[in-house]
């Protein structure tokens, strides 16, 4: 019977092909796929061993549970967009609260992102909700929010829900083709060189009040 040939068991000629061949053929190509999809898990996973506490929110809702994984990868691909938005959007400090909690202190953004949401839920600082994930991680993000007064269901939590989808849609959009990230509008870039320049003007605050210090003369010693 005619008919379209069976990429496994033909060639480019229609010919044929011996039946152990066809089966290292496809052995071939099962091991193939095992070995991309292997890669892949070992990758996501040493990104996540990164991490500081690893990431496993817990949040008790598996949708945000996957919004904060991919702000994770936009944060990857648009680090300073991610810090921005977590700024603008929550009113965290940047220097040095997001920016020391990625570069220094290693947290998943996902979790960077989550603290930051409940403290603006909660009209309350962003570091004070850091320090309690800090200390009481090991219970998720789910715990840690009820005990806050934000229960599962409740109107906060919709709109703490909200929030975080607002912002996974905010970051998806600016990533570019290929996942690269848009260039900077022209009030984003002026807003990061006044935080760089604030920045530099409190170090040489601090470089100038410690040799001041250095250059007074000590009190001479009472015998």
């Amino acid at each position: 019977m005619t008919g379209v040939p069976d990429p496994f068991i033909s060639l480019g000629h229609n010919r044929p092909v011996p039946k152990g061949q066809e089966t290292t053929m496809k052995k071939s190509l099962a091991g193939l796929v095992l070995t991309l999809g292997l890669a892949f898990t070992a990758g996501a996973q040493a990104v996540v061993d990164n991490f500081a506490f690893g990431f496993s929110p817990r949040t008790g809702d598996a949708w945000v549970d996957t919004q904060l994984g991919d702000i994770n990868v936009f944060a990857r691909g648009n680090t300073d967009g991610f810090i921005d938005d977590v700024v603008v959007s929550y009113g965290a400090p940047r220097y040095p609260a997001v920016r020391e909690l990625y570069y220094d202190r290693r947290w998943a953004p996902g979790d960077i992102y989550y603290a930051c949401a409940i403290a603006y839920q909660l009209r309350r600082p962003c570091l004070e909700i850091v320090d309690i994930y800090q200390r009481d991680h090991g219970q998720g993000w789910g715990a840690i929010a009820k005990r806050l007064g934000i229960k599962p269901g409740s109107p906060a939590f919709h709109a703490l829900k909200g929030n975080v989808g607002k912002g996974h849609g905010k970051m998806k959009g600016n990533q570019g083709a290929a996942g690269r990230p848009r260039p900077a509008s022209r009030a984003v870039r002026r807003t990061r060189a006044a935080a760089r320049a604030r920045v530099a003007i409190r170090a040489k605050e601090r470089a100038r009040t410690r040799a001041a210090a250095e250059a007074r003369p000590s009190s001479p010693v009472m015998k």
